[in-house]
Order: structure tokens, then C-alpha cells, then sequence
């Protein structure tokens, strides 16, 4: 199976400095719920805290642990 090549959704315009669970996640990178759980679990692990059932996830560190050199272009 070949792996599919993510990106930032750049087409909802910027993104809040906090997402709100793993649908914050699935639309940042715009990729399903299924690979944002496993996201949240291993490459973005640390921009992620959990809190009983609700996960706030910082998008700044988020999208430095992905790999992006200007990750304020993105952010509000």
C-alpha cells in the first residue's frame, strides 16, 4: 500500500492557536479520524494534552513536530 502524502488544509483559511479533539486534527491536516487518533499518538504526541475525555491540541507545536518551518503562517 502506498503511503498518501499529507498536508495542511489551507483552504478553510487560518486556524485557531488551540483545536479542540481529534476532528481539530482530521481538519488541520485534513485526513480522517482514524489517522488523526494515530497522529495525536505518535508524531504530534507532545503538542497534544489530554484531559478526561477532551484533547486540546496546540497547533503551533503541532505543526513544528510534523515538520513545518513556518508553522505561523497557518495560525490566527
Amino acid at each position: 500500500m502506498a503511503r498518501r502524502k499529507i498536508e495542511v488544509n489551507v483552504t478553510n483559511g487560518k486556524f485557531p492557536r488551540l483545536l479542540y479533539g481529534l476532528k481539530g486534527v482530521a481538519t488541520l491536516f485534513n485526513v480522517s479520524s482514524s489517522t488523526a487518533l494515530k497522529m495525536s499518538k505518535g508524531v504530534i504526541k507532545d503538542a497534544c494534552k489530554r484531559q478526561g475525555g477532551i484533547i486540546l491540541v496546540d497547533t503551533r507545536k503541532a505543526l513544528e513536530l510534523f515538520g513545518f518551518e513556518n508553522p505561523d503562517d497557518f495560525i490566527e
